[in-house]
């Protein structure tokens, strides 16, 4: 018996990967519960087993063999066995996976609950929640897919591992894998924005300088930046050349666009970028994205004017960087809460509460749960002011839906989210000047943002509390879907190194 027990421990050993001493420690347990319901004792009672671990004798100091124990205690002792087996394992899986948080896996996409993709990573399935799906991807259940494991932690009897590829980190990972220089040290990320499915930029530095960290990362024919942009399904990716002095960097982050000047204002970290009227667009983008990016990416607040403007303001005497607004948000807060509100664009209560958790989440100094706070407070005040619940509101103000899509909606009668959600895709693809696929990223948006505001409400789920389907940031216009793919790089910051 002795020595079959040591094989039998062997065994779970080789088969599921768990330390023998564990695996004993977990006999041990389970045979001193057997004992002590024979007993009809408590855990408060001295009895005790030990297995000797070269012999596999088990000895107790209750004089009872194992026999005696009878059908009852046998069947105690399998089921404790089997929970510390789960438990152990369950352990396992969060340790392994604790260690790859941050770096990049591979699974196969095992099938869809509701918006959400279930990853099957053999030991463990992990889920990519709608929110860190990228816009414009499809998966069917087989594919392959490559994404970041964004969060691993225990929920009740099972392992929650999160994955994303909507996060910047994983665009991150990808240069990492893919640029030999960044793994050698010779150059550095400083710094990304993104906006998933549609643009990112990417801010690099070289360490050694015989290297040119923007070659280095486009490649030779731009081979590297063009295996990391068909990861991304297209999306195009600007790489920026790092510099210290703002002004410079603010410079890089705007290209293409030309800057004719730059006035900066570094104790509130705020630009005022002039540029001539043809550079405009340019430097603003296609409903913002390119300003958007370049002050994420520089973490400033960026003002892009014409010299027209700009001369107007002079002569008129105007204030180059004027005073945020931070009218109605309530005082109680805190100065410094405020203060980071407002620095990060969050001037009015409005703003603040259909930004969402997950949106403030992202300001220096917040975390999720202070964010959560920070929303459901500001809403309760708002909803305390009025008297009722906050109303619906126009679409226009969920997700920066371009004026032309919501002036087209409204005409249809779907002038509130919960009218656009219900109606369905072939009630919104047939609205005059909506395709489809438009009709497409229309409900995903809106199903986001109400995914969001079940999650900041108070009174949620745990899964809503957890942020599977946390908002992107609000007040920011959603752009078009690009029709190519481009490395800034690649044309603006020289060739890549032979």
């Amino acid at each position: 018996m002795n020595g079959e027990l040591l094989r039998i421990v062997d065994g779970i050993h080789r088969e599921k990967g768990i330390d023998k001493e564990i695996i004993i420690e977990a006999l041990e347990s389970a045979l001193l519960s057997s004992v002590r319901k024979y007993f009809g004792v408590g855990e408060e009672s001295e009895l005790s087993v030990k297995v000797d671990r070269t012999t596999g004798g088990i000895s107790t100091n209750s004089g009872l063999t194992l026999e005696q124990l009878g059908r009852i205690a046998a069947q105690t002792f399998k089921q404790v066995m089997i929970q510390k087996f789960r438990e152990v394992e369950r352990n396992q899986v969060f340790g392994d996976y604790e260690t790859k948080k941050g770096s990049v896996i591979v699974g196969s996409v095992q099938r869809f609950e509701g918006p959400h993709m279930i990853v099957n990573l053999n030991k463990v399935e992990a889920v990519v929640p709608r929110s860190e799906q990228v816009p414009g991807e499809s998966y069917r259940v087989g594919d392959r897919i490559r994404a970041l494991v964004a969060e691993v932690k225990k929920k009740g009897q099972k392992v929650r591992v999160v994955l994303s590829r909507a996060n910047g980190d994983f665009v991150k990972k990808l240069f990492e894998a893919e640029v030999p220089e960044i793994q050698e040290r010779l150059v550095e990320i400083r710094s990304i924005a993104r906006e998933p499915g549609y643009r990112t930029k990417i801010a690099v530095a070289s360490i050694n300088d015989k290297v040119d960290a923007v070659g280095a990362c486009v490649g030779v024919r731009g081979a590297r930046i063009k295996n990391i942009v068909e990861e991304l399904s297209g999306e195009k990716v600007d790489i920026i050349r790092f510099e210290l002095d703002p002004a410079s960097m603010i410079r890089n982050a705007l290209k293409p666009a030309e800057v004719s000047g730059i006035l900066v204002n570094k104790e509130e970290k705020r630009a005022r970028i002039i540029v001539t009227k043809d550079q405009l667009s340019l430097a603003i983008g296609k409903q913002g994205q390119n300003v958007r990016l370049a002050s994420k990416l520089t973490r400033w607040d960026l003002d892009v004017v014409s010299q027209e403007e700009e001369a107007q303001r002079v002569n008129s005497g105007g204030e180059a960087f004027p005073a945020k607004r931070r009218a109605g948000i309530p005082e109680d807060l805190g100065a410094d809460v405020i203060g980071a509100l407002v620095e990060a664009g969050y001037d009015t209560p409005e703003s603040i509460a259909d930004a969402g958790a997950e949106a403030l989440s992202e300001i220096p100094g917040f975390d999720i749960t202070k964010a959560e706070q920070v929303v459901t407070h500001v809403r309760q005040k708002l909803r305390d002011g009025m008297g009722q619940t906050l109303p619906p509101r126009p679409p226009v103000q969920h997700h920066g839906l371009d004026h032309n899509t919501v002036e087209l909606l409204t005409a249809a009668g779907f002038d509130t989210l919960e009218k656009i959600s219900e109606a369905g895709i072939d009630a919104i693809a047939a609205v005059p000047g909506i395709d489809r696929n438009r009709a497409e990223q229309i409900l995903k948006l809106v199903a986001d943002r109400l995914d969001a505001d079940a999650a900041s409400d108070p009174g949620t789920d745990e899964a809503a509390a957890e942020g599977e389907a946390a908002p992107p940031a609000e007040g920011e216009p959603v752009p078009e879907p690009p029709a190519t793919t481009s490395a800034e790089g690649s044309a603006s910051e020289g060739a890549p190194p032979a």
